[in-house]
């Protein structure tokens, strides 16, 4: 679960010392997928200007994003079940002691954390998620290659970098 919170890093708005931060959270990986990826994704970060870095981070999850990084608008779009997903969200994240840093609840970076402090996740938060999930997935093609949500994640940033 520590990973969680060490990958959350990777989402927040880019400031000068954050690279060390993410050599420091990359330490902390345990070996494997997640760790080759993030590593990639440090190294392509330690290459840019701050500013280059903000315009990616901005490009990539702020304004008009290539990746859309609010969990609740992902699976269930603008409506109420956002809404009380976020409630939920907000609940447990006061619970367990996570601060969203200025983030709506449902954002990756809050989220991570979230899953890192709270194992396992409150019921309600446990129960409102599958449902939506289940129907979307029913109508995913089944010829696509399994992924791992690690590597979609890293591959759009990475690729936002590439240009």
């Amino acid at each position: 679960m520590r990973d969680f919170e060490l990958l959350a890093a990777g989402f927040g708005y880019p400031h000068p010392g954050r690279v060390e931060e993410l050599r420091s959270a990359l330490d902390q990986l345990e070996s494997g997928g997640a760790r080759r990826r993030f590593g990639r994704f440090v190294e392509a970060m330690s290459e840019l200007t701050l500013a280059e870095w903000e315009e990616l981070h901005t490009r990539t999850l702020d304004l008009g994003p290539l990746f859309v990084p609010y969990v609740g608008y992902v699976v269930w779009g603008e409506n109420y079940h956002r809404g009380e997903f976020m409630a939920e969200l907000k609940v447990a994240q006061e619970t367990f002691g996570v601060d969203p840093s200025g983030e709506l609840p449902d954002h990756l970076e809050p989220v991570l954390r979230l899953l890192a402090a709270a194992d396992p996740l409150p019921d309600k938060l446990q129960d409102q998620a599958p449902l939506p999930f289940e129907l979307a997935h029913g109508s995913w093609d089944s010829g696509l290659a399994p992924v791992e949500i690690d590597e979609v994640i890293m591959g759009n940033v990475l690729q936002a970098a590439q240009g």
